[in-house]
């Protein structure tokens, strides 16, 4: 039987979706079961949002997990969020480089509003 806690997080990350992209911060998570995933990109890689391009997400979800895949700056990233018992941790898998490594590639996925202040005249990218 799907996970209904897991629907509810698939819906709010395909309404996340922009092309192929898929943003990954407080407005996407905020109120799932993924807000631990919030946690663990501000304490293990010192950033607010993670972007994901060539994003995949499942149609549906027909089980107790809910896997995304999707890639930046050419590092692979696989998130799979599990429903346990009610609860949904988020467990962030990646492929080379080893952890240390992996924290300084994904300090360029920084949120956009944290580059916002350097742009001249108040211009959005």
């Amino acid at each position: 039987m799907p996970s209904p806690v897991l629907q509810a997080l698939l819906v709010a990350l395909d309404n996340a979706m922009q092309g192929g992209s898929l943003v990954i911060d407080a407005r996407t998570l905020g109120g799932t079961c993924g807000e631990p995933l919030l946690q663990l990109l501000s304490e293990q890689l010192a950033t607010t949002a993670l972007i994901l391009d060539n994003a995949v997400l499942p149609a549906e979800v027909t089980g107790d997990t809910l896997p995304v895949t999707g890639e930046r700056h050419g590092v692979a990233a696989a998130i799979t969020f599990q429903d346990v018992s009610g609860r949904s941790p988020s467990r962030r898998c990646s492929r080379h480089p080893p952890p240390r490594r992996s924290s300084r590639c994904f300090r360029c996925c920084r949120p956009a509003t944290s580059r916002r202040s350097r742009s001249p005249a108040g211009r959005q990218r």
